[in-house]
């Protein structure tokens, strides 16, 4: 069985509407429903959940993270989930993928902390 080559652009149209998981360079993560982004990694997140340290702090409708904080973009199962390490009750959503530039995944320890994901020149908005 191969894999079919990804970029990170084709990715990043495929999730449009799903769930995922944004991490930034402070270590808060933001989950939610990715409704658009542009050629910056700026990301507009739907139904927003804050979690710093992993614990929720606050829910958002819809945020807005810029592009230069983001270190990651991870999406979720839909339906799976995981318990937290240390055996707590509260349950969270599995990354399924994270991306880096050139490089699509499963489960890899990527970042985006240095470039911007997308070296396109702009010209495009998932939005």
């Amino acid at each position: 069985m191969s894999l079919r080559k990804q970029t990170p652009s084709d990715f990043l149209k495929q999730i449009i509407g799903r769930p995922v998981v944004v991490k930034l360079n402070s270590g808060v993560d933001y989950r939610g429903v990715l409704a658009c982004l542009d050629g910056y990694m700026n990301i507009a997140i739907e139904q927003t959940e804050e979690y710093v340290n992993g614990q929720l702090k606050n829910k958002y409708g819809d945020a807005f993270l810029r592009g230069n904080n983001v270190l990651y973009i991870s999406t979720q199962k839909r339906k799976a989930y995981c318990r937290a390490a240390q055996g707590s009750k509260n349950k969270r959503w599995l990354p399924k993928c994270m991306v880096k530039a050139g490089q699509v995944g499963r489960s890899r320890d990527l970042s985006l902390a240095r470039r911007p994901l997308l070296v396109d020149s702009g010209n495009y908005g998932y939005c």
